[in-house]
């Protein structure tokens, strides 16, 4: 079989399989190929940001946890000192009453603002990781989107495309009779 002299691409079956044909149908299925591939390639990368922003969490959560601990067991220490310092002196813990009461209020508003803080940290994570979820899937879907516009883009250039584009309709007019354009046109 001689392919320059028989050129088999002729005559397979009803399908146009000329080199021109072939290379747009290859080249269509590289473009969706493409497309899915860099819709999966960025759903993954949204993948891992979410993942990062869930440990983010995960770690805010946990610091915060060691934070008002540690803020907890701080204030313990200072209460106890400060009763110390209270005996000590000889002044009656009577005395220091008011003092020792606002000291633990404000403590107490220390470790509230601990965890106030930790909180929000935690949410601003968790809402980093939503949304790079849902920028991973639409990326996919994008992906998937491209990849359809890519065969329907090459169908339509297979099938011939739209119709072939002719003179304007204001060329037709301005066209004399006769034209070399083919076209008799008179004027009403």
């Amino acid at each position: 079989m001689n392919i320059l002299k028989d050129k088999p691409w002729e005559t397979l079956g009803a399908m146009r399989c000329d080199p021109v044909t072939i290379a747009l149908v290859a080249s269509t299925a590289i473009s969706a190929v493409g497309a899915i591939s860099s819709g999966n390639a960025a759903k993954s990368q949204a993948d891992y940001q979410a993942k990062v922003a869930e440990n983010n969490a995960i770690t805010v959560g946990q610091q915060t946890a060691a934070n008002v601990e540690a803020q907890d067991r701080d204030r313990r220490l200072r209460r106890g000192a400060n009763f110390a310092s209270a005996g000590a002196s000889g002044v009656g813990i009577d005395s220091f009453g008011d003092i020792l009461q606002q000291n633990a209020a404000l403590e107490q508003l220390d470790i509230l603002t601990i965890q106030s803080e930790g909180l929000l940290q935690q949410q601003n994570f968790e809402s980093e990781a939503s949304l790079a979820k849902a920028r991973g899937k639409s990326a996919r879907t994008a992906g998937y989107i491209g990849a359809a516009s890519s065969i329907l883009g090459g169908a339509s250039k297979l099938g011939g495309g739209a119709a072939p584009a002719g003179p304007s309709s204001e060329a037709l007019l301005k066209a004399p009779t006769g034209s070399p354009s083919g076209f008799s046109i008179r004027r009403v």
